[in-house]
């Protein structure tokens, strides 16, 4: 989930739009090499495992200099932040850039509004987006947990269905659409499918049926199309 939501920053933004990502597990840094190593076609294990030639890290560096750069595309990494501090800091960014197009946060769970319980809790951060993206004029989206049943359900029966969102309920309430993820792969590790179904589960104003395949290169951490 943290892959796809990079690279759709890195769409977004590359185009000339405003995408403010919020990152709750890995900090900017990470967040750059990550989208550096995709687009330079470079696997981010050789670079930690020193496998990595010279001019590759090199090129990683250099594209590394230009997400940095990039105006377009402002990462936040603090760890402790409510979505109300989600808010006033895209209001700044607004403020500075004009219009926001994406806000982005990975992921729901680990943002620190309180409640008197984890479902209230995650019903109030669920909240919190939907004014996020209403009160910006903007679109927000914010990944999500499954719950741990899934991984014992049988190899024909893991794809994920709405039940399956970690206090799905306000979830499913606050969002227009809800997509899941599912890749056979990942559970075989010894398939060399890269198959990855972005399944329609809540569509607002369509078919909340439809499956999208595309392919997963784990190389590079990348969603191409299927081929």
């Amino acid at each position: 989930k943290t892959s796809l939501l990079l690279q759709i920053a890195d769409i977004v933004s590359d185009r000339g739009d405003v995408v403010a990502l919020f990152s709750k597990e890995m900090s900017r840094d990470q967040c750059i090499l990550r989208l550096a190593c995709r687009r330079a076609r470079i696997s981010p294990q050789s670079l930690r495992n020193g496998g990595a030639t010279y001019d590759e890290r090199q090129v990683v560096a250099q594209w590394c200099g230009y997400f940095t750069n990039r105006v377009t595309l402002y990462i936040d990494e603090k760890k402790e932040q409510t979505t109300a501090e989600v808010m006033a800091e895209c209001q700044k960014l607004k403020r500075r850039s004009g219009k926001i197009a994406l806000v982005l946060g990975d992921h729901l769970r680990l943002f620190s509004d309180r409640n008197e319980n984890e479902v209230l809790r995650l019903g109030k951060i669920s909240r919190g987006w939907k004014v996020i993206a209403g009160e910006l004029n903007t679109r927000s989206v914010v990944a999500a947990q499954l719950n741990r049943g899934l991984e014992s359900r049988g190899d024909d029966n893991r794809r994920p269905t709405l039940p399956d969102l970690r206090g799905s309920g306000q979830i499913e309430e606050d969002a227009d659409n809800v997509f899941g993820l599912y890749r056979p792969g990942y559970y075989d590790r010894n398939s060399d499918n890269k198959t990855v179904e972005i399944i329609t589960l809540k569509f607002r104003d369509g078919d909340a049926a439809s499956v999208t395949e595309m392919d997963f290169d784990s190389r590079f951490m990348s969603f191409e199309r299927k081929t």
